[in-house]
């Protein structure tokens, strides 16, 4: 399909418009906000492609990105800040800037630290007590020992007497 834009220059456009829309619809009340933003995606989305200004495959590829955003909508900020970095690396430096960034991004998450326990600190042991709250949320009732590497002095979590009674 013949577009004017380069693909940067595309994905930008869908990502600031899809973001736009998002805003609106979240400052919108109750479920009308979230209907108002779908239907005008649907309709910016499809008449960018009539107009030939984006290609259909960008909508939908922006359109799925977005929709991930939606996972955990308390990060929304630093998600969108992070894809367009990722997405500017990819396009000056291809497949190697993707990556260039995504390992940055590790390297930097691995190296917060809040109230001196590391933020990633379930992911690099092996140790079956250590990650049992990382990928899959177990029972509290199963997490009785405090993981190694927050190096408590006391790490029981709680009594034994308490195990496996509801409060």
């Amino acid at each position: 399909m013949d577009v004017p834009f380069p693909t940067i220059v595309e994905a930008l456009l869908m990502l600031t418009v899809f973001e736009i829309l998002r805003e609106a619809g979240s400052r919108i009340p109750s479920n009308v906000g979230q209907a108002v933003s779908i239907v005008g995606a649907l309709v910016l989305g499809q008449a960018a492609v009539d107009a030939r200004i984006v290609s259909a495959p960008m909508v939908i590829v922006v359109g799925l990105t977005g929709i991930t955003t939606l996972l955990n909508p308390k990060i929304t900020g630093p998600l969108i800040i992070i894809r367009v970095l990722l997405l500017i690396l990819a396009f000056l430096l291809g497949i190697y800037g993707y990556f260039l960034g995504l390992l940055g991004l590790v390297v930097h998450l691995m190296s917060l630290r809040s109230f001196g326990v590391s933020y990633m600190i379930g992911v690099g042991s092996i140790r079956p007590q250590d990650i049992k709250d990382t990928v899959i949320r177990v029972p509290w009732w199963d997490m009785y020992l405090r993981p190694v590497v927050i190096g408590a002095r006391n790490m029981k979590r709680k009594s034994s007497k308490n195990k496996g009674h509801h409060r």
